[in-house]
């Protein structure tokens, strides 16, 4: 079963985000954006969401927000309690968006904690390490 995914923020990181993630996997069918600006109310943007959600109902939906406890993800989490479907990933960044695009097409519970712990990954530190090689990617 397909997925439609769904990155909210705060401001224009899901847009952004969005807009890398598909420079790197192509155009993603069922990819969807929200953004929170300074005047709004989350509901504005869970009443998208429900619109997307009421498109497909049987659709699974997974939610990507930015920021774990930040008004949007609160909002989230409150409509992940009135819909099965919807599958809620808190800490949005580039890498996870991607891992999720690949595998949007059997996105099971594992599946999603597997991509969490790729993005994961990704987070690092550089360190200046003398090998003696004079490219520093290699």
């Amino acid at each position: 079963m397909s997925s439609t995914i769904i990155l909210i923020s705060h401001g224009e990181m899901a847009k952004g985000v969005a807009s890398s993630a598909q420079m790197i996997t192509g155009t993603v069918e069922s990819l969807y954006y929200f953004g929170l600006y300074p005047g709004e109310h989350p509901s504005e943007i869970m009443d998208g969401i429900i619109q997307i959600l009421e498109q497909e109902p049987n659709e699974q939906l997974i939610i990507i927000g930015d920021l774990f406890g930040g008004s949007v993800c609160n909002a989230a989490t409150e409509l992940k309690k009135q819909y099965e479907t919807i599958h809620l990933i808190y800490g949005m960044n580039l890498p996870l968006v991607i891992e999720v695009i690949l595998n949007k097409d059997n996105i099971t519970e594992d599946i999603l904690k597997h991509c969490i712990e790729n993005s994961r990954k990704g987070l690092r530190v550089f360190e200046d390490v003398k090998s003696g090689n004079e490219d520093p990617f290699f």
